[in-house]
């Protein structure tokens, strides 16, 4: 017997799999997104498959919108605001390492840097976690007919399989001969040594801590501000 699986970018409705035994691969801001709703939606069990524990915030810290906050943080260090970020995490959730959620080892802004993954927001997640309405375990090792066997030897055997292991940006059929995309398929942040090419331009290909949809307005301005300037080295937001 082979197990149903997909991505979660193509589940519709999390009511649809209510009643069913759900593992959920990948803890990032998609996966303990869609994992309190599997759960409000009335999933029999839940697991959460997790190879690298994600920073979790809140949405607000008493009363004030995080996205304002993080932007305070800016002038700052990255250790430091590290530090701080963590220590908001903490603050507000505690120590999660008995419910299969250490500490992550690197800071949320360095991930960010170096790995392009953002940090995940709660939105009752460590919640459900806590109550025990979803467990935590280790990560994947490979699927053996209806089983999931996990890196330590655990056999689940869930109805489905939702991974929830990240996008893939879809410019590499469309852009990827012309030398524009880093290793990760997103567009480099500048000319650089690559080829460059005329009048090509990308903007909101760069997640930020600080929130995307700020974002998009100042990349949106400066891509207006370079082609206003003339036709000269090209850049890429």
């Amino acid at each position: 017997m082979l197990l149903s699986a997909q991505h979660v970018a193509t589940l519709r409705r999390a009511a649809d799999l209510a009643g069913s035994r759900v593992l959920l691969v990948g803890a990032g801001n998609s996966g303990v997104e869609i994992a309190g709703h599997l759960v409000d939606a009335g999933v029999q069990r839940l697991w959460m498959s997790v190879r690298t524990s994600p920073t979790i915030l809140p949405r607000q810290l008493y009363g004030v919108p995080l996205h304002p906050l993080t932007l305070a943080l800016r002038l700052l260090p990255e250790p430091i605001r590290d530090r701080l970020t963590r220590a908001v995490a903490h603050h507000t959730f505690g120590d999660l390492r008995a419910h299969g959620l250490p500490t992550p080892r690197q800071g949320p802004f360095e991930r960010m840097r170096t790995t392009g993954v953002t940090v995940a927001i709660d939105q009752g997640f460590v919640g459900h976690l806590t109550a025990g309405r979803l467990r935590v375990v280790t990560a994947v090792d490979h699927l053996d007919g209806a089983d999931v066997v996990l890196r330590d030897g655990t056999r689940l055997q869930p109805d489905m399989v939702l991974t929830a292991t990240g996008y893939d940006p879809g410019l590499a059929d469309l852009v990827g001969h012309l030398d524009v995309l880093d290793h990760d398929g997103r567009p480099h942040r500048g000319a650089g040594g690559h080829r460059p090419t005329t009048g090509l331009w990308f903007i909101g290909y760069r997640p930020a801590i600080e929130g995307s949809l700020r974002q998009l307005p100042i990349e949106a301005r400066r891509i207006a501000r370079a082609i206003g300037n003339g036709p000269k080295t090209p850049s890429h937001a």
